[in-house]
């Protein structure tokens, strides 16, 4: 999994779907969770949005799942913003984070935030969602 992670490119079509579905399964330890999803992030999520049906769902899964650790709930965060840079993405991905009440888990997401931000487009999702929450 680990090469698979540093090529940065997909293998076949089904590949993407078999590692969230080692991300999503209790069976697997923790490390090898963290690694499939870590994978799928350095592809291109966006591009998951096709290829896996309700991909989104998927991701609202793993992020509210309590019993994954929190490198893999921040990471399926990331992919979900990445994936669907949209306010209702982000609203979702705000309130998770202020249920969790996690402090690993926001310091995680807000250093991804600010280099999500980069992208102009990004911050002026997140300047939108931010007005709307206050």
């Amino acid at each position: 999994m680990r090469s698979m992670k540093n090529s940065g490119k997909e293998r076949n079509r089904s590949l993407p779907m078999i590692l969230l579905g080692l991300a999503e399964t209790s069976e697997i330890d923790k490390k090898s969770a963290l690694l499939a999803m870590e994978i799928l992030l350095a592809w291109n999520p966006a591009t998951f949005k096709n290829q896996i049906p309700m991909f989104d769902q998927h991701l609202f899964t793993l992020i509210r799942d309590e019993s994954k650790d929190v490198s893999v709930r921040s990471t399926a965060m990331e992919i979900l913003l990445r994936a669907y840079p949209d306010p209702d993405s982000l609203e979702f991905v705000l309130d998770a984070l202020t249920a969790a009440k996690n402090k690993e888990m926001t310091a995680f997401l807000l250093h991804r935030l600010q280099e999500l931000c980069q992208d102009q487009k990004f911050a002026d999702t997140v300047r939108y969602s931010l007005k709307i929450r206050s």
